[in-house]
């Protein structure tokens, strides 16, 4: 088997075309999501959130979900 985590292509895409990975463990307390908003207003994307062709959210959550409360068009 071959991993590969380099991506094939950086896109922008509607927040409304991503759906969270049903199986994602990972959950983050008050003080985490604040301090990322904090950043993310500070210092905007600085990392792509990841997707499979059809959208599923492999690694990005968290910022996609405060993107969704700001009402933010696009994530990048």
């Amino acid at each position: 088997m071959t991993l590969c985590f380099l991506p094939e292509q950086i896109e922008q895409c509607p927040i409304a075309r991503l759906k969270p990975y049903a199986n994602n463990a990972r959950t983050h307390a008050g003080d985490q999501v604040a301090k990322l908003a904090a950043s993310l207003v500070e210092y905007g994307w600085t990392a792509p959130v990841m997707v499979t062709d059809d959208g599923e959210i492999v690694a990005g959550h968290a910022g996609i979900s405060l993107a969704e409360r700001r009402a933010a068009p696009d994530a990048g």
